[in-house]
């Protein structure tokens, strides 16, 4: 499946498809949101090539970022070739059977402004497309509503869905599952979309099921991330049964709870999810030793992308002020857990290591540093106030090295500066 754009052929023929990809996201990563008519056509082609990859999930995220710097009055869908009406375009899950006792309303996404409750629907017959962890009803037509967030309305074209469709009806091999399902989304190699996304479906769903039934989660263990996550969640719940995704599978199930966590994010929209997340953290403090932690942190990402080049240089600075330099993705999940829970200030390159907030309880003081190509992203920014703490941006970097996404402060005094007079408010 591909979406076919002139620019995307043009660097297939002359680079490859591998090193197209790689070419177009180079130059995304450098002018970022500094010129949004080419970022907008860069995002689009490289969606093109990432979906004839097969790199879905991927190919979303792009289409995401194209929906961000698309030209005023300009749709994504209509620069596209090829797209067609079909009848699957037409359809909202309306007709999927509802547990008759279950009270709750159901968010409705096509009423603008609409409330988004914290609900639990339950799909009854449905059946689980393992690749992506996609319902499809019992008329094999996918379930729109049950979508990871980047791949709803404003991307799925007909032409995507009519795929996702054919997908499914070409898959031979069947399992039936005995308990009900858990759904979660197909971000399980994302740490902040699996934490605030499934984990937080996770516990939701817990909350709200008889204490003799077993209940089956879908997971990708091939992230350390997600493997620790399943042996605390064991732990907390002995009813869930952890079972592997097979991507060649169609799983059918008797019920599949489907949490509103999923559809929206919880810090804006659910905060009476976040006290759960408290649950975990007592399993943490059980396990750790009670050694003082930096109430200081500076998170780097030496070991990802979007690092900093001169990061050498802001650890010294920033260790004169008192902060300790930490690789999040260095620890264990409990010890994460335990590292945030007592922070009072962290200074962060943006970074999925930040989604750990949802475990303080000091009320922290956050300042976020931005590179070129994540500017105006406000997750952690709602997250900081879910906790009741402070929050600033810094976005002035440049470029050190476009290929390894390497960045570097502009104006080094002026990013001092502004960290230390937001650091030097304290936290109440």
């Amino acid at each position: 499946m591909t979406l076919r754009t002139r620019m995307a052929q043009r660097l297939e023929r002359e680079h490859g498809i591998a090193e197209a990809a790689r070419i177009l996201e180079a130059e995304i990563n450098v002018i970022g949101v500094t010129d949004r008519d080419r970022a907008f056509s860069l995002a689009i082609a490289l969606a093109d090539i990432l979906f004839a990859q097969r790199r879905f999930q991927r190919g979303f995220y792009f289409l995401s970022f194209a929906e961000k710097m698309r030209p005023q009055n300009e749709r994504i869908a209509e620069l596209l070739d090829g797209i067609e009406p079909d009848p699957l375009s037409g359809f909202i899950a309306d007709n999927l059977s509802i547990d008759k006792d279950f009270t709750c309303l159901w968010p409705d996404k096509r009423v603008a402004n609409a409330e988004y409750p914290l609900a639990m629907k339950i799909l009854n017959g449905s059946s689980i497309l393992g690749g992506d962890l996609i319902v499809v009803d019992d008329e094999k037509r996918v379930v729109f509503e049950t979508m990871h967030r980047l791949m709803r309305q404003r991307f799925m074209t007909p032409k995507l869905l009519s795929a996702y469709s054919n997908g499914f009806r070409t898959y031979r091999q069947k399992r039936r599952v005995d308990n009900p399902v858990i759904l979660t989304n197909l971000s399980q190699r994302n740490y902040c979309h699996f934490v605030l996304g499934n984990v937080a479906a996770i516990l939701h769903a817990i909350r709200h099921v008889k204490e003799d039934v077993k209940l089956t989660v879908f997971v990708d263990p091939h992230t350390r991330f997600v493997r620790e996550y399943v042996e605390l969640l064991g732990r907390l719940d002995p009813r869930l049964d952890f079972v592997e995704i097979d991507k060649q599978t169609i799983y059918e199930a008797p019920e599949i709870l489907f949490s509103s966590c999923l559809v929206k994010k919880i810090v804006t929209n659910y905060p009476e999810i976040i006290p759960e997340f408290r649950r975990i953290a007592a399993l943490c403090n059980e396990d750790g030793d009670r050694v003082d932690r930096p109430a200081k942190l500076f998170l780097t990402r030496r070991n990802c992308r979007r690092s900093l080049a001169d990061g050498d240089e802001v650890e010294g600075r920033l260790g004169q002020l008192g902060f300790a330099t930490v690789d999040p993705g260095d620890f264990p999940v409990a010890e994460q857990v335990r590292m945030f829970e007592g922070a009072e200030q962290i200074v962060a390159l943006h970074g999925a290591a930040l989604t750990n907030l949802i475990y303080n309880v000091r009320k922290p003081s956050i300042f976020e540093i931005f590179t070129p190509n994540r500017t105006g992203n406000v997750t952690f920014k709602r997250l900081t106030y879910a906790m009741g703490g402070e929050y600033q941006t810094y976005d002035n970097l440049g470029v050190a090295d476009a290929r390894n996404e390497l960045y570097k402060l502009s104006q080094p005094e002026e990013f001092y500066a502004a960290a230390e007079r937001f650091l030097a408010g304290g936290v109440d």
